[in-house]
């Protein structure tokens, strides 16, 4: 009898981590999560922008915007394309003033009760300065 015990919390842990953390993920676009969104940018750039995320695809076609470095006072544009989406998770390269930079965020659906419209967010770093900054955005 003892030996079974150890062996039946095992598998509760095992199945609690796979709870905890969603176990596998599913490659592509969350449900109702495409089509345009207006962005605003924080943080070490400032400024507004849009976004296009294409389901059929699985990606976020285009991301645009108008930004200002704090630092500076620098003016440009904020400029991604083709990210691919993994349950609604993105990684990848953009430029910032010209400047290549690296990104990550995710896309969100609606669920109607804590997620009142499909949005999203992400972190991004100038590769070359260094200074970094967010955007977020709803459809």
């Amino acid at each position: 009898m003892r030996k079974i015990r150890p062996l039946i919390l095992a598998s509760l842990l095992i199945a609690l981590g796979l709870c905890v953390s969603g176990g596998v993920a599913k490659p592509g676009t969350p449900a109702g999560t495409t089509g345009p969104y207006k962005l605003i940018f924080a943080g070490g750039y400032v400024g507004d922008g849009q976004a296009v995320v294409t389901g059929g695809m699985n990606k976020i076609s285009m991301i645009n915007g108008n930004v200002t470095e704090v630092s500076t006072g620098a003016t440009g544009t904020f400029k991604a394309n083709n990210l691919a989406l993994d349950d609604g998770r993105f990684v990848g390269t953009c430029t910032i003033l010209g400047q290549p930079a690296t990104l990550c965020g995710r896309v969100e659906a609606a669920d109607g009760q804590y997620v009142l419209f499909s949005r999203i967010f992400c972190s991004f770093t100038n590769n070359t300065t260094g200074d970094s900054g967010r955007f977020v955005g709803k459809k």
